[in-house]
């Protein structure tokens, strides 16, 4: 992948590809006309859901200029594009671990963690999982240009 052109938007990376051509302005699309009943909810707005998708498409995308998105409105976003979406909100590094181990093939598996505690420059972060071995996880970063894919002990990326 791409990097964004709002950092802040890491959550939506773009890429771009023969067969894929994907950018946060298309995923966020479907929320122009289309919003999920409760949508602001997951930044603590929800009063903001009643308003007419208009105002809350042009709010989204201020929100997310300064604030990020939060995890189950990511998940959210996922379903309105017509994914199957299992959010796992595990306690500690041993939960983390078996959800990974129980991942099926076929499966994506996106983390949300600090990039601070892996020494990078930056707040929250979004990156899919490539693969884990001996307790160690491979985060395939979506933005490849500034941080490279990494393996990270699995203790060290809960504490992330």
């Amino acid at each position: 992948g791409t990097a964004t052109a709002v950092t802040v938007l890491c959550g939506l990376a773009e890429e771009r590809g023969e067969e894929i051509a994907v950018s946060e302005a298309s995923v966020l699309e479907h929320l122009r006309n289309d919003f999920p009943q409760e949508w602001y909810v997951h930044w603590g707005f929800s009063v903001l859901d009643a308003f007419p998708c208009s105002m809350k498409y042009w709010l989204l995308v201020s929100l997310l200029q300064f604030d990020g998105m939060p995890f189950l409105a990511l998940a959210a976003l996922l379903r309105l594009h017509g994914l199957n979406v299992t959010v796992h909100l595990p306690n500690n590094s041993a939960e983390l671990f078996e959800v990974l181990k129980l991942s099926r093939r076929h499966t994506a598996v996106v983390l949300n963690y600090g990039r601070p505690a892996l020494g990078q420059k930056g707040l929250g972060h979004y990156a899919p999982i490539g693969g884990m071995s001996n307790h160690q996880v491979l985060l395939l970063d979506t933005n490849a240009w500034r941080y490279p894919s990494i393996w990270v002990p699995l203790d060290l990326l809960w504490a992330a």
